[in-house]
């Protein structure tokens, strides 16, 4: 199950918990097997943007920690703003600056740390400007998001 050529035939949504789950039980954390098997499906994940499939799983955290930590988490905010917002998206983008003090958004956020912190908004936005290597579909998902803001207030719905 764990050797290349066999994962990636086994690879799917409807399977990735199950092949994390099983790594998770035969290898320890630091064994190269676990680690090349939890990397081959988070890629797959990346590659089908296939987030919500582990969202309410143990496996989410290690997803999300392995997209910013190989910065690679574009997709991933652009989901999360899409399905919830900014508000959704700012947790993984903390995480970001965090695992990348030396990035250009840390340094920024450093620069603000005296003044009232922005909005959500302003994060996701300045990651995009920064930080994402597909800022267009960073800023695509907050645009889309605050159009259906729009719209919805516009109708008189309450904003979410």
């Amino acid at each position: 199950m764990f050797e290349p050529d066999t994962l990636a035939e086994l690879l799917g949504p409807d399977r990735y918990e199950q092949i994390l789950d099983r790594a998770c039980l035969q290898f320890e954390p630091d064994h190269p097997t676990y680690i090349r098997t939890c990397q081959a499906v988070y890629q797959h994940i990346l590659d089908h943007r296939q987030f919500d499939t582990l969202e309410s799983t143990r496996h989410y955290g290690g997803l999300v920690f392995w997209l910013v930590w190989t910065r690679q988490a574009c997709e991933l905010v652009a989901a999360l703003v899409r399905a919830g917002g900014p508000v959704r998206a700012a947790p993984a983008i903390q995480l970001y600056i965090e695992l990348h003090p030396d990035s250009k958004l840390a340094d920024l956020q450093l620069d603000q740390a005296g003044q009232q912190a922005g909005d959500e908004a302003d994060l996701v936005a300045s990651y995009a400007r920064l930080e994402s290597v597909k800022p267009g579909t960073v800023n695509q998902a907050v645009e889309t998001w605050r159009a259906g803001r729009a719209t919805l207030s516009s109708h008189g719905a309450s904003q979410l």
